[in-house]
């Protein structure tokens, strides 16, 4: 819980330094801070359709066809079935994951609060 306010916290620290630095006025904070929570929004999105599996094997069958066009040798098939086996490798990636996500999220409920908010007093 603490991580997560945390994150919090720092958009808004990061949202209140961008207006102090860049003197916004109240409808270009609001503009802004809805475009950065869209595109944050959008970007958590692909995030969790990669995460979930979804286009897998649409991918896959992409690497097939790069494979079948440039070749690979045996050496390179072994060191990449070894990496897909490892364990360790693989919750870290997930780990990361979860975290880049996690941070997108709080990025983008963070400046539509911010847009929201500002419509709110603005209005």
């Amino acid at each position: 819980m603490k991580k997560v306010s945390f994150l919090y916290l720092f958009f808004v620290l990061v949202w209140a330094g961008i207006v102090i630095r860049l003197q916004w006025s109240a409808l270009e904070v609001i503009n802004g801070a809805f475009m950065v929570g869209l595109i944050t929004a959008i970007i958590a999105a692909s995030i969790k359709i990669m995460q979930s599996g979804f286009l897998e094997l649409f991918l896959d069958g992409f690497q097939r066809l790069g494979q079948a066009v440039t070749g690979r040798s045996n050496a390179m098939e072994r060191a990449d079935e070894q990496l897909k086996q490892d364990a360790s490798l693989q919750e870290f990636k997930r780990s990361m994951g979860d975290w880049l996500f996690h941070t997108v999220v709080a990025c983008s409920i963070v400046s539509f609060a911010l847009s929201i908010a500002g419509l709110w007093m603005y209005y």
